[in-house]
């Protein structure tokens, strides 16, 4: 019986692979027809919507990964031991009647993380060789995949850039996420450009988290994460990005 249960479990896992794998394969193909045809507005929701559907349980696994590995940062509940607070914890009250009134520790203060307030910059390459090297389409998945995870986790803050021979500003730290603005971004993408300026690149990622950084009051705290998706491939504007490797990871 036992090993009965195996093989359908084995199955069905197979089955779910395989259908993942045909979704993958048509999104790919209509990416391609999408990126060739001039009618990016019209269908960008409706490939956005099934880059959703197709990653979704792997973004809300690396939803849970990241719930780990970026640590909440925004003091929002309550605890604690206090003589003077917000609140009353319910649970001291009895002992302090208990104690006449010498237990006074009764009351809570907003002292303990839950919330997390970073601010994620997320850069897309969009270079021709992204479409030759049949890196486009995943691009586009880990788009998908990486927001979703972002904005299930409540990490605050994103942004969404492209970058090849120019970086462009998809959408800005100050707008909430949502599914118009991911069909918005994808319709941004050609993958056409010929150059790919990963100076450049740097350099506007470094300077456009430092503004974003002095908007905020709590700016000495302020956590701050750059997400590049490349397949890598110099090209003769590649330039030297090592400065603003540096400076950035200054926080300069």
């Amino acid at each position: 019986e036992e090993a009965a249960q195996e093989a359908a479990l084995r199955e069905e896992a197979e089955d779910a692979a395989d259908k993942l794998a045909r979704m993958r394969e048509e999104l790919e193909r209509q990416v391609a027809g999408w990126q060739l045809g001039g009618e990016r507005a019209v269908e960008s929701e409706a490939l956005w919507r099934r880059y959703e559907a197709l990653t979704a349980p792997l973004s809300q696994e690396l939803c849970e990964q990241l719930r780990l590995i970026l640590e909440a940062t925004v003091a929002s509940k309550l605890q604690g031991d206090y003589r003077t607070g917000k609140r009353i914890s319910m649970r001291k009250v009895i002992p302090y009647i208990a104690s006449g009134f010498r237990k006074d520790k009764i009351w809570l203060r907003r002292t303990k993380p839950s919330q997390r307030q970073y601010q994620v910059m997320l850069c897309i390459d969009d270079s021709e060789s992204m479409r030759s090297t049949g890196a486009g389409g995943l691009a586009c998945e880990a788009l998908a995949l990486l927001c979703g995870a972002l904005s299930r986790l409540e990490v605050g803050q994103l942004a969404v850039a492209s970058f090849a021979e120019r970086v462009r500003l998809l959408h800005p730290f100050d707008r909430p996420f949502s599914a118009e603005a991911g069909a918005y971004m994808l319709s941004r993408f050609s993958f056409a450009e010929k150059e790919t300026d990963m100076e450049g690149l740097l350099r506007t990622v470094v300077q456009t988290l430092r503004l974003a950084r002095e908007q905020q009051r709590a700016a000495a705290e302020q956590m701050q994460l750059a997400i590049i998706v490349s397949d890598g491939r110099r090209s003769p504007s590649w330039g030297d990005p090592s400065l603003w490797v540096r400076r950035g990871g200054g926080g300069a």
